[in-house]
């Protein structure tokens, strides 16, 4: 996703941008917290 939001942005579908910052984003800041809990000294 990355790529295309940086060199094709007439190829972006913001509305799915959107819905993945609404689904995706919890679930990953929670994984890494947890990841860090985990392995931090």
């Amino acid at each position: 996703m990355r790529n295309r939001i940086a060199h094709d942005y007439g190829a972006v579908d913001f509305k799915i941008v959107w819905i993945v910052t609404q689904t995706e984003i919890e679930p990953l800041i929670t994984a890494i917290e947890t990841y860090f809990r985990r392995t931090s000294p």
